[in-house]
């Protein structure tokens, strides 16, 4: 993030390299790539949403902390998952 601090077109860019890498090798018979549906698209498309927001936001993250304090609250981030889930559990239960 210190030499190219562009978070959202490094994101797009890792991205759109990995699926360039899927369709290359898919080109060259080294794995089977099933042809995209827009059913199928449409489906996961929240998914593929909140995935690159995630790793939106880590890379943000980083722009702005210490690659310390940055694993320290990743190691945290379950921890609070935990309390949240275990409190909706007992919500609706």
């Amino acid at each position: 993030m210190v030499v190219f601090p562009f978070a959202g077109f490094l994101t797009a860019f890792q991205f759109l390299t990995s699926a360039a890498a899927v369709w290359l090798l898919g080109k060259a018979g080294y794995m089977t790539v099933e042809p995209l549906k827009w059913d199928t698209v449409r489906a996961f498309l929240p998914a593929v949403i909140l995935y690159y927001v995630s790793i939106f936001s880590k890379t943000k993250g980083l722009e702005y902390a210490n690659v310390d304090t940055f694993i320290v609250f990743r190691s945290a981030c379950p921890i609070a998952v935990a309390v949240i889930e275990v409190s909706l559990d007992y919500i609706v239960h």
